[in-house]
C-alpha cells in the first residue's frame, strides 16, 4: 500500500463552508452546479500546487483554509487570507518542518495535480512529458555495435546524432539508415538501367576474332608494298625503253660518221628499222606501263577497301573497348551499392531489435518515434482516443511517482468523460494502487462516491 491521504479538512473556500472528509481509494465529489463539488476539487489542488488564490475564498469570509493528513504522518495547511498573503505550513507528527512547500513539491508531482490540464496539451508537450517520465539512453558503444557493419562513412553519417532519449536517438537513426537504403536502392537500379543501355549500344564488328588494329596495319604495310612494287615495275619498264633507245641512238650515229655510200644505204635501212623498232618500243612500253598500271589500281583499290572496312572495324572495336570499360566501372559500383543496401539492410533489422529490446521492457510498451511523431502500439499520440489517454495519463503518474511519493491523482469535470471512459479509468488506477480524486456532475443530492460497484466494478475486476 503505497502513500495516500487519509484526511481531508476545508473550510471556507469556494462554494465549501466546513467540510470533514476521510478519503477512500476512489472519492468523486458529486452534485449538481455551485453545491461545491468544483470547490473541494479546487481546494485539493490550491492545497499542493502553491501561490496565491484569494478568489478562492468563500463570500463573506476574510480567510479560507485546506487541511490534508497523509498516510505517513505528515500535515499539509495552506491558508489564504483575504488582505494578506497565504500561509503553508507543513507538519511531521505535529512537528512544523522547514521549506514547507519543498516538502509538498516532493510529495506530490505537479503532473498529478490535474490529470484533466494534461489532456489539453499539445502533442508534442505530452511527448516531452512521456520521454520525461520514462528516461532512457543508447550508450555510445551500442550505437557504434549498431552501425558496424557499415562503412566508416555511412557509419559517421547515422551514429552521428545528438545526445538524447533513446526513442529519439533511435528514431533518427532509423530514419538515416532508411534515407540511405533508399539512395543506395535508386543508385542502383540507375546502375542497372546504365549497364542495361550500355550493353544494347555496344557496337558490333565483323563477325570473327580478328585484331581490327593488326588487320589495318597490315593492309597498310601490303599497300605500301604494292606501290613500291608498282614503281620499280614502271621503273623497268622506263629503263628497258632506255636501253633500246641507246642502242639505236648507237647505230644511227655510226651510220652518220660512214662516209660511203654504200653505207649511207645501209644507214637509211637502219633508219627505217630504227624508227620502225623505236616506235613499237614507244608502244611496247605504253602497252606494258598501261596493263601494269590497271592491275596495281586493281590491287590498290582492293587493298584500300579492305583498309577502310578494317579501319571502320577498328573505330567499332575502340568504341566498344570503351563501353566494356565503362560496363566494368558500372557493374563494380553496382556491386558496392547493393552491398551497402544489403548492409543497410541489416542495420535497420539491428536497430529495431534493439529498439523492441529496450522499449518492450519499458514501462510503458509499445512506443516509438516515426517522422519525429511519437506513436503509442502503432497510434500517432493525436490519434489516441480519450481512454488511451487516461490510461497513458495513470502509467506516466506511476512512474512518476517515487516510493515516498503520494500515489494520489486529482481530475476535475469527470461527467466530461462517457461511462465506459469513467469505468477504465477508475479501474486503471485501482490496479495501479492509485487514489483518485474527481468532481463529477451528477442530479440528485451531493455525495461523494467511493464505490467501485457505482461503476459497474466488481471487486474481483480491481484486485480486491
Amino acid at each position: 500500500m503505497g502513500l495516500k491521504i487519509i484526511g481531508i479538512v476545508i473550510d471556507q473556500l469556494g462554494g465549501i463552508e466546513h467540510d470533514e472528509y476521510a478519503p477512500m481509494d476512489i472519492n468523486f465529489r458529486a452534485g449538481g452546479n455551485a453545491v461545491g463539488k468544483s470547490s473541494f476539487i479546487k481546494a485539493l489542488q490550491a492545497a499542493f500546487a502553491g501561490g496565491d488564490n484569494k478568489a478562492l475564498i468563500r463570500k463573506g469570509a476574510s480567510e479560507g483554509s485546506v487541511r490534508i493528513k497523509t498516510s505517513d504522518g505528515h500535515e499539509i495547511v495552506r491558508r489564504f487570507r483575504r488582505e494578506k498573503e497565504p500561509i503553508t505550513d507543513v507538519l511531521l507528527d505535529g512537528t512544523k518542518q522547514r521549506n514547507p512547500q519543498s516538502i509538498i513539491n516532493g510529495l506530490l508531482d505537479s503532473f498529478t495535480i490535474d490529470i484533466r490540464e494534461w489532456l489539453m496539451r499539445k502533442d508534442d508537450d505530452k511527448a516531452a512529458l512521456i520521454m520525461e517520465s520514462m528516461p532512457l539512453s543508447v550508450p555510445g558503444r551500442d550505437v557504434g555495435e549498431l552501425v558496424s557493419a557499415l562503412p566508416a562513412d555511412m557509419q559517421m553519417r547515422i551514429g552521428d546524432v545528438p545526445a538524447g532519449h533513446a526513442i529519439e536517438v533511435l528514431a533518427e537513426m532509423r530514419k538515416r539508415t532508411y534515407d540511405l537504403r533508399t539512395d543506395e536502392n535508386r543508385e542502383a537500379k540507375r546502375l542497372n538501367s546504365s549497364i542495361v543501355a550500355l550493353k544494347e549500344a555496344m557496337p558490333q564488328a565483323a563477325p570473327g576474332e580478328k585484331n581490327w588494329g593488326d588487320v589495318l596495319a597490315e593492309a597498310e604495310k601490303d599497300l605500301a608494298a604494292k606501290l613500291a612494287l608498282k614503281s620499280e615495275r614502271i621503273d623497268e619498264i622506263r629503263a628497258n625503253f632506255a636501253d633500246v633507245s641507246d642502242e639505236l641512238t648507237g647505230k644511227r650515229r655510226e651510220a652518220e660518221l660512214a662516209a660511203d655510200k654504200a653505207y649511207q644505204d645501209k644507214l637509211k635501212k637502219i633508219e627505217a628499222a630504227y624508227s620502225a623498232d623505236y616506235k613499237l618500243a614507244i608502244t611496247l612500253r605504253d602497252k606494258n606501263l598501261q596493263m601494269h598500271e590497271d592491275e596495281c589500281w586493281e590491287a590498290l583499290n582492293a587493298i584500300r577497301a579492305e583498309i577502310e572496312v578494317a579501319r571502320a572495324n577498328a573505330e567499332l572495336e575502340q568504341r566498344a573497348e570503351g563501353l566494356r570499360v565503362n560496363i566494368a566501372e558500372n557493374e563494380g559500383q553496382l556491386r558496392s551499392a547493393e552491398e551497402a543496401v544489403s548492409a543497410l539492410e541489416r542495420t535497420l533489422k539491428k536497430i529495431d531489435t534493439y529498439r523492441a529490446g529496450l522499449l518492450d521492457n519499458a514501462p510503458i510498451p509499445g512506443l516509438e518515434m516515426d517522422c519525429g511523431r511519437l506513436k503509442i502500439n502503432g497510434i500517432d499520440l493525436s490519434q489516441l482516443n480519450t481512454g488511451g489517454l487516461l490510461e497513458l495519463s495513470l502509467d506516466l503518474a506511476t512512474l512518476r511517482m517515487r516510493d515516498d511519493d503520494l500515489r494520489t491523482v486529482i481530475v476535475d469535470n469527470f461527467e466530461c468523460l462517457d461511462r465506459e471512459h469513467q469505468k477504465a479509468f477508475i479501474e486503471a488506477a485501482l490496479e495501479r494502487d492509485i487514489q483518485v480524486f474527481g468532481g463529477l456532475l451528477a442530479e440528485g443530492e451531493t455525495r461523494t462516491i467511493t464505490d467501485p460497484e457505482e461503476w459497474g466494478l466488481v471487486p474481483e475486476e480491481v484486485g480486491g
